[in-house]
């Protein structure tokens, strides 16, 4: 299929969402531009009484700190611009959005820790750009989304932990772009995502181990609308690129590779990071019950002199993955009896296989203010 005609595909799909609704009330003008938190606060009563902002919604202004006059808005016909904002935290008062008609930017929030009041947001018509706000955590609040017609990107957001919310999304219009995002370890939540018009790019999320979310999108079956097309990866239409992340990332045969990998008893053995000898994981399965066993020799966070340390982990696997309790065991004397060790839970972990050679684990340990994730070989 041309590009135009898969654009013509695309544009009625998102039409079809966005014609869902009947509209009643039409704010005056019909684009609006707002730099200040008494413009907001004052918008129902200078706009409307309204829902309908039938061209565009800017706000920028630096002493921003809440969205909530904008209560009631329900479809954006033309872009919305939210940017340059230094005390806006989230995004309550959009609650009632259910579409943009043009293109989306959260862009420059410096404050802006989540999304929260976008949950009823199905439809972005043109591109949705979400980067460079600074403590954002997470996606969370875009649970309903399930269509953005436009180009999707999600970047430079050094506090981004996960991106679970898009679980509904099902199409992208155009490229998908996740980059500079180097707290996010896992794509969950595109798991739905059947669709992606034009290139798919995944690059320099320098603690990504897990892409396997988007193995539906990337198999050789074509899944969604336009179809049937052709090639290696019939449902993205332009070229597909991991680069610069953690291993089980970085080329598309490593994603779809580690979709059919199953922990069974390929995980059992030694594991280690190359790039810190001394240091290293024991690991042992037990297939029938699906649990997963884990002793982790480390050292002490900053003393060398205090010695070694080590901890175990239990959980159980499913796949690939395998999510397991983190514990610390103390108490004990050498080769004796007379005191009996106590163990007790510091953390959680998350281990997943992208090969029977190559997998990661992702650790928390909260009281201590650890995480990250470590690249793991196996030792032959």
């Amino acid at each position: 299929m041309s590009w135009t005609g898969l654009t013509a595909v695309c544009s009625g799909f998102i039409s079809l969402l966005l014609s869902g609704s009947s509209w009643s009330d039409d704010c005056q003008p019909s684009s609006i531009h707002m730099g200040s938190q008494a413009e907001l606060d004052a918008f129902q009563a200078r706009h409307g009484p309204c829902d309908l902002v039938r061209g565009d919604l800017i706000i920028i202004g630096a002493n921003i700190e809440s969205l909530r006059g904008l209560s009631g808005i329900r479809r954006i016909d033309g872009d919305l611009l939210i940017e340059n904002t230094e005390d806006l935290i989230d995004l309550a008062g959009l609650d009632a959005l259910e579409t943009v008609s043009g293109d989306m930017t959260v862009f420059h929030n410096f404050a802006l820790q989540h999304l929260g009041g976008l949950e009823r947001l199905e439809a972005v018509g043109g591109q949705l750009a979400i980067f460079a706000n600074p403590v954002q955590r997470d996606v969370d609040a875009l649970v309903s989304l399930v269509a953005v017609g436009g180009l999707l990107g999600i970047s430079d957001l050094p506090a981004l932990e996960q991106i679970e919310g898009l679980v509904s999304l099902e199409w992208v219009g155009s490229h998908l772009i996740v980059v500079f995002n180097n707290r996010l370890e896992r794509l969950d939540g595109l798991d739905s995502l059947v669709h992606v018009g034009g290139y798919l790019r995944v690059k320099l999320n320098l603690g990504l181990y897990s892409c396997i979310a988007l193995s539906r999108l990337l198999d050789i079956h074509d899944d969604g609308p336009p179809g049937p097309q052709s090639g290696a990866v019939p449902d993205v239409g332009g070229i597909v690129e991991f680069e610069d992340n953690l291993p089980g990332c970085n080329a598309l045969e490593e994603v779809t590779a580690a979709a059919t990998v199953v922990i069974g008893s390929i995980a059992s053995g030694a594991w280690h990071n190359p790039e810190i000898p001394g240091q290293g994981m024991f690991i042992s399965t037990w297939p029938a019950s699906r649990e997963i066993f884990l002793m982790w020799s480390t050292f002490d966070t900053a003393h060398a002199d205090r010695g070694q340390r080590w901890l175990t982990a239990h959980g159980n696997w499913v796949g690939n993955r395998g999510q397991l309790s983190l514990y610390s065991t103390g108490g004990g004397v050498f080769n004796s009896s007379l005191l009996v060790p106590n163990s007790e839970v510091v953390g959680s972990m998350w281990l997943e296989f992208s090969s029977p050679d190559v997998a990661a684990a992702a650790y928390e340990l909260p009281d201590l203010g650890l995480r990250g994730v470590i690249p793991l070989r196996r030792i032959r």
